[in-house]
């Protein structure tokens, strides 16, 4: 990610995350937060999958891949800036 001061770019900028803390993350987000039901998942700009509390096994796999339709429409809903809670479970 470019660093821009006066408009001119003058560095970049970037993240280096371990994805079984994200992982971790998730799966706790889940239980502490919906008592088990439902999933968390944490989504890369990109669309990839970072984390998912219901399988660890697709992480790094694309949103519309690992969760078909409901990544798709979870991809064009997050395109359109809409960041309500989803209702489709998979």
């Amino acid at each position: 990610m470019p660093l821009i001061a006066d408009g001119k770019v003058i560095g970049t900028l970037g993240v280096d995350l371990a994805l079984g803390a994200l992982q971790a993350a998730a799966g706790e987000a889940q239980r502490t937060l919906f008592n088990g039901s439902g999933s968390m998942l944490i989504v890369s700009d990109s669309g990839v999958l970072a984390a998912y509390s219901k399988d660890a096994g697709k992480v790094g796999e694309p949103l519309a891949a690992a969760l078909g339709d409901a990544g798709k429409e979870l991809l064009a809903a997050l395109a359109q800036n809409n960041r309500r809670c989803w209702p489709r479970t998979t």
